[in-house]
């Protein structure tokens, strides 16, 4: 998209407030792009969200309980939290900047970096809002890379995962 559209997902609580830290990364950054912040139904950190969004230069949308995929489909990145929404994103071929809440979730992203599809940034609690901001504005510069990234992340997902777990119960 023109300009590109990042997605910011923490998936249903974000008790640690990793949104909050991705949008002050995304204050941080000059280029032209729009950001979609896409809140699960427990988030508590609204009134400092407001905030942060009030001096923001770039146009941002806020969805609460919102169509995951759709949005997805929409964005060219997303920033979120390693988990499930790893595989949702990867599903929609979407390149994802993961902040992980854990060593376990930085091991497995880290195979979603080495696929290519992703890229980890390790645990959320040691990456500050220049180095993430930083990782954004590199990844926006290079459409090339962006494409890359999608193609290999859709390339993880086969759609098979559900018979191929039958099989094994049965």
């Amino acid at each position: 998209h023109e300009p590109p559209v990042v997605l910011v997902t923490m998936g249903g609580s974000d008790p640690t407030g990793i949104t909050l830290k991705a949008v002050r990364a995304l204050t941080l950054i000059r280029r032209p792009f729009n950001f979609v912040v896409l809140l699960g139904r427990a988030f508590g950190h609204d009134a400092e969200l407001s905030r942060l969004l009030l001096d923001c230069s770039h146009e941002c949308r806020i969805i609460r309980d919102g169509d995951v995929r759709a949005e997805m489909l929409a964005a060219d990145l997303a920033i979120l939290s390693f988990g499930v929404t790893s595989y949702e994103a990867a599903a929609c071929a979407l390149p994802a900047l993961a902040l992980c809440l854990t060593d376990d979730h930085a091991e497995s992203a880290e195979a979603f970096a080495k696929a290519g599809a992703a890229i980890s940034m390790g645990r959320a609690d040691s990456v500050d809002e220049a180095q993430l901001a930083a990782a954004v504005e590199r990844m926006l510069t290079d459409n090339a890379e962006l494409g890359a990234m999608s193609a290999r992340a859709r390339s993880l997902v086969d759609d098979a995962g559900a018979a191929r777990i039958a099989r094994v119960i049965t």
